[in-house]
């Protein structure tokens, strides 16, 4: 029999660090989008929201615990506008629908008619390129949506106004990736 056969272990506190590992953004995850199709909103003098995503409180019958990472977003205007990314905000209106319903964890807004409160993440204009598409991260940075618990809506809005003198008509999509 060894000597320390009737030793014990006790382990009151433990760390666990990682060298070089993959950030949330390099972890493999399925890529989603959500668009507003083919019917434009018309911008004008007062900030209005184009397209908003959150996470399911639920997702197949169970709290929803999935990250989903907005990668990036596009926008189209007929007239020049200011456009924000908005985070936390408060929607008037809002009606929400599944990005996918059996596949995603996350669902999006696309009737929502005012916008209050949150705050900015980015704000750019978009004015006689008449396109603009982000690339992967930049405007949204580390931007990630989670879990709804509280007071945060976890929303994430994408919201313009017009930024010459005439109204525009605008069209906005946001790319997603969701680890699970």
């Amino acid at each position: 029999m060894p000597k320390n056969a009737g030793a014990e272990l006790r382990v009151i506190c433990a760390t666990v660090k990682s060298g070089g590992g993959d950030n949330l953004q390099g972890i493999d995850g399925l890529h989603r989008s959500a668009d507003m199709g083919v019917a434009t909103k018309t911008v004008s003098t007062i900030l209005i929201p184009l397209i908003s995503i959150r996470s399911k409180s639920n997702f197949q019958g169970v709290p929803n615990l999935s990250l989903a990472i907005p990668l990036s977003v596009s926008l189209q205007a007929d007239n020049p506008i200011r456009y924000v990314i908005l985070h936390n905000a408060a929607l008037t209106g809002a009606v929400w629908a599944d990005v996918d319903a059996n596949e995603s964890a996350v669902e999006y807004d696309i009737t929502a008619s005012a916008v209050a409160n949150g705050h900015q993440e980015y704000s750019d204009y978009l004015g006689t390129s008449k396109n603009q598409s982000s690339s992967d991260g930049a405007p949204l940075g580390k931007s990630l949506l989670w879990s709804r618990k509280g007071s945060e809506t976890g929303i994430l809005t994408i919201a313009a106004v017009r930024s010459g003198a005439t109204d525009a008509d605008v069209l906005a999509a946001v790319r997603i990736k969701e680890i699970k």
